[in-house]
């Protein structure tokens, strides 16, 4: 899932005017990804009518539905503010579906994209969010493995911060110990190369402190407008409070044992930031 914004549907798809499963219309194309799509669609209950969002695979085998199913099964048990709420999963003759809710506003890449740099006091209220559902995903034993802007959706809100919904589940897994996830991982690795953390990169077991390192390139790139390159600091490129330079280096550190210790840590760290702002 690269982008949910409700502001910019497209009729050029032919699944639009389509009815998935007897029950969802769909009204407009919001993304094309490389093996899914997303749609708006909206689904007829007694009086009222809902809006939702559609993730339908390229193409339907036991293999896509499998994934669908298990990333509706992983979001199933995640129940916060912070991450996108998942409805219902399913297939037809046709297609597979995984019913999501609407997010109105725009990617954490989008918003990159469009001013540059960001504000510091804007990047660390985002990012706080981020950590927050990250802490409630990692006490539950799953690692995201894809934390990327375009993972991160941002729904506006006039004169405060947005709120943030981490979206696409579909690599995650369960790491938690006893679980058959916890110890393997694929033969290649998964999630956008340029936030993988180094132990990805080399097939080696991920955990929290691979989606901490991820988080980590993130914030560094919403603050710099770009990727760090050779372990450059923040305050190389922009002016920061020496904490937040001690932070992001912290997320970024090459051996995972030197990274914060969790979610809960680092999220803990920031908030020292934004309370004191060194």
């Amino acid at each position: 899932m690269d982008s949910i914004q409700l502001a910019r549907t497209r009729d050029d798809h032919p699944l639009v005017g389509a009815v998935v499963n007897g029950r969802y219309c769909v009204v407009g194309l919001l993304h094309r990804g490389r093996r899914n799509d997303l749609f708006v669609a909206q689904e007829t209950m007694r009086d009222a009518v809902r809006s939702l969002v559609l993730k339908v695979p390229h193409q339907l085998s036991n293999e896509t539905a499998e994934v669908l199913a298990r990333e509706a099964g992983v979001l199933q048990q995640v129940r916060h503010p912070n991450v996108v709420v998942a409805h219902d999963v399913g297939s037809d003759d046709e297609r597979a579906y995984l019913v999501l809710d609407p997010i109105a506003g725009e990617t954490l890449a989008e918003t990159m994209e469009r001013v540059g740099p960001m504000n510091e006091r804007e990047v660390l209220e985002i990012f706080w969010q981020i950590l927050s559902a990250a802490r409630a995903i990692h006490d539950l034993g799953i690692v995201h493995r894809d934390l990327r802007p375009r993972n991160i959706c941002l729904e506006h809100r006039e004169n405060r911060p947005p709120v943030v919904k981490l979206i696409d589940f579909a690599t995650a897994k369960f790491f938690r110990e006893g679980h058959p996830d916890a110890q393997e991982e694929p033969p290649y690795p998964v999630g956008a190369h340029r936030y993988m953390a180094p132990e990805q990169h080399r097939g080696e077991v991920t955990g929290p402190w691979s989606d901490i390192y991820a988080i980590g390139m993130m914030l560094h790139a919403a603050l710099v407008g770009e990727l760090p390159e050779d372990g450059a600091r923040i305050s190389s490129r922009r002016p920061v409070s020496a904490g937040l330079d001690d932070v992001v280096a912290t997320a970024l550190a090459e051996d995972p044992t030197q990274r914060f210790a969790s979610a809960a840590d680092f999220q803990d760290a920031l908030t020292r930031v934004l309370l004191v702002g060194d």
